[in-house]
């Protein structure tokens, strides 16, 4: 399944950017804008509303880029700092929604992590390039297995059998997202665990971005 995780940013998002139409897509705004109807002594005249071009163009290309994650017909994780919710999507429709709580960082840690993740040509999409489980415990029955399976459309042989404690997502560009759960499990393998920890010190005099979330365990296993 992770080979096939892609990520978008929600469209709060893209109307707090800023962005204009120069990276994956090319818009064309809405031809004309709203208006509305107001009466001044008796009088009804109309009245044009204020148009955001900007803000119009970012939301014409996020519906492109989600329209081109339909097509994949895989489930795709969206974060949506606009609401502060994680949210899983299949074909358009949400199959999963949690509120995004973040246990390390403030607002400049995530602005940092929207900006190195849209980069210089405000990209909407990422592929996932990795994932890392630290610690897990307890064995997931089959029966709650087969149900997550059916919402995500997969295997559930393919799934995760046990309660994570924290694991990490990888995207490029050192994008990391962290979720930890209120649990303590096993660690599922400490050289690992150990390795990935002096990677990431290494890397944070060059700029690492990660931001660190708190979930649920039943939660985290669906996200996982």
């Amino acid at each position: 399944m992770a080979h096939w995780l892609l990520i978008a940013l929600a469209g709060l998002i893209l109307a707090t950017t800023g962005l204009s139409c120069g990276g994956e897509e090319t818009a064309e705004p809405p031809a004309r804008p709203e208006t509305a109807a107001v009466s001044t002594k008796g009088k009804t005249k109309s009245k044009e509303k204020p148009w955001d071009r900007t803000a119009a163009e970012a939301e014409y290309r996020l519906i492109r880029s989600e329209l081109s994650l339909i097509k994949t017909g895989k489930p795709y994780l969206v974060l949506d700092f606009g609401r502060d919710r994680l949210l899983l999507k299949l074909k358009g429709a949400v199959i999963w929604s949690y509120p995004m709580v973040f246990a390390e960082g403030d607002a400049g840690r995530v602005a940092g992590f929207r900006k190195r993740f849209q980069g210089e040509s405000g990209r909407l999409i990422r592929i996932l390039t990795g994932k890392h489980l630290f610690a897990a415990k307890e064995q997931t029955s089959d029966s709650l297995l087969a149900i997550v399976g059916s919402a995500v459309k997969v295997d559930p042989n393919t799934l995760q059998r046990e309660l994570p404690e924290r694991f990490q997502l990888h995207w490029g560009d050192d994008l990391v997202l962290e979720v930890r759960t209120d649990i303590t499990g096993t660690p599922v393998s400490r050289f690992h665990n150990a390795m990935i920890e002096i990677g990431r010190v290494l890397n944070l005099p060059f700029g690492e971005s990660i931001l660190v979330v708190k979930i649920k365990p039943e939660e985290g296993l669906t996200l996982y």
